[in-house]
């Protein structure tokens, strides 16, 4: 019985000694779940309508005035514009992180391409979100990446003259059904519209 005893706390002092610090370890570095992204423009109107006015409880005497900023709507677009490019960005260098300067330019393309064409929105927030476009902001890679200044330079060539006016798809399956095929570049079949 000692024998049993003593056998069974020497595995158990063994099981402690090893898992504890296992455990820790994959409790503090565990991925965190993604979770897939889908953007629904109704859901940003519920931030457009104006605050009531608050009065404050204490006298008018005591209390502290607050001025208020205002935003131009000059500013407001600028702010969204630059807004708008650090999300291309964004999916640039998820989609084609690992591609070089030319591919980057391509995804960029395409982005830029569809803001253009009457088949898509008119602008570089709704191409991207817009629902099964791409498949990092399905999965929710776009939150994760840091873009490169590779990525930037990209972008910065591009808004300035784009390498290809024609292409709009691309896809790491094969070149897209709805388009033309037009090259593979990297790990992107890239096509263009139908003519």
């Amino acid at each position: 019985m000692k024998s049993y005893l003593k056998k069974n706390l020497f595995s158990f002092l063994i099981g402690c000694i090893i898992g504890i610090p296992f455990s820790l370890y994959a409790v503090s570095h565990r991925e965190p779940a993604t979770i897939p992204v889908y953007y629904d423009p109704g859901l940003f109107e519920q931030f457009s309508v104006e605050p009531e006015h608050y009065e404050p409880a204490e006298p008018a005497e005591q209390a502290e005035t607050v001025e208020a900023y205002e935003m131009a709507p000059d500013d407001l677009e600028s702010e969204y514009y630059y807004d708008s490019l650090e999300l291309l960005a964004l999916c640039v260098e998820s989609e084609a992180g690992n591609q070089g300067l030319y591919g980057k330019k391509l995804v960029a393309d395409v982005v830029l391409n569809r803001v253009d064409s009457p088949d898509y929105p008119d602008n570089i927030t709704d191409v991207i979100m817009q629902q099964n476009q791409f498949s990092v902001v399905l999965d929710g890679r776009i939150w994760t990446v840091e873009p490169s200044e590779e990525t930037f330079e990209a972008i910065r060539e591009e808004l300035e003259q784009r390498t290809n006016t024609e292409i709009i798809f691309f896809t790491s399956e094969g070149y897209s059904p709805y388009g033309e095929p037009w090259g593979k570049i990297g790990d992107h079949y890239v096509s263009t519209g139908r003519k």
